[in-house]
């Protein structure tokens, strides 16, 4: 589920510290690092992407990064439970037995989560990643669970507990995967640099190069964020 690098509608709450412009610059190399990282993962990929005129970018962005790994598929209109309905509700219709959803906001999700997913739907109907602002980095389903995604109260820290409770309802098993956090607001920004930083001198050996890559451009970016804004004063 990704979200096309409009400045002045991507990565708003960044923008006080970076401005709108390099803001938006940052969801693209989240949205980037996803894309690389992933690209294996799974026996299909599809970027889920919004809104629908952003088509040709997200397309060569992955021509440029993992050509043939991704298809494309539009986001459906509507709140964010309506898009994760049709998203899923497509995935099945069209054959998928296990299937995992997550966003561009936790780049450096640690690869045993993905692993631990997938296993866990073999015996659970749902998989959820807790994120540390009340909501879920990751979804995975077995099945169809339409009910899950509805009347939530999206965008609050109530999301995942309301979604707990709307799968219990629902008679679903669900397993929680370990807590992990969002890349939203600039506290978060100087966490994962400071994440990816330290991953890369505790054992450059095993340092991942689209983590690496990253990094550098989030650096750079911050540089070029903070020496404009000397200019200015």
């Amino acid at each position: 589920m990704a979200k096309y690098w409009q400045a002045g509608s991507a990565k708003t709450r960044l923008a006080p510290l970076l401005g709108f412009e390099h803001a938006a610059l940052v969801q693209k190399y989240l949205v980037e690092a996803v894309v690389a990282r992933w690209k294996s993962v799974a026996d299909e990929r599809a970027i889920c992407f919004a809104p629908a005129t952003a088509r040709d970018q997200f397309a060569a962005l992955i021509a440029s990064l993992a050509p043939a790994a991704w298809h494309l598929t539009e986001q459906s209109p509507g709140d964010l439970g309506e898009r994760l309905i049709s998203c899923t509700s497509a995935a099945f219709h069209a054959g998928c037995q296990r299937l995992l959803l997550i966003g561009s906001d936790s780049p450096d999700l640690p690869r045993d989560y993905i692993d631990e997913a997938f296993a866990q739907l073999a015996t659970h109907d749902i998989v959820l990643g807790p994120s540390e602002d009340g909501g879920y980095y990751l979804v995975g389903l077995s099945q169809p669970a339409i009910t899950i995604f509805q009347s939530i109260a999206w965008s609050t820290p109530q999301v995942l507990q309301q979604t707990l409770a709307r799968i219990a309802a629902a008679g679903l098993s669900v397993h929680l995967l370990p807590a992990w956090y969002d890349c939203d607001e600039p506290s978060d920004l100087e966490r994962l640099m400071q994440q990816l930083a330290r991953r890369s001198v505790a054992d450059p050996d095993r340092a991942e190069p689209d983590l690496v890559a990253l990094e550098r451009k989030l650096r750079e970016l911050r540089e070029q964020a903070n020496s404009q804004a000397m200019q200015q004063q």
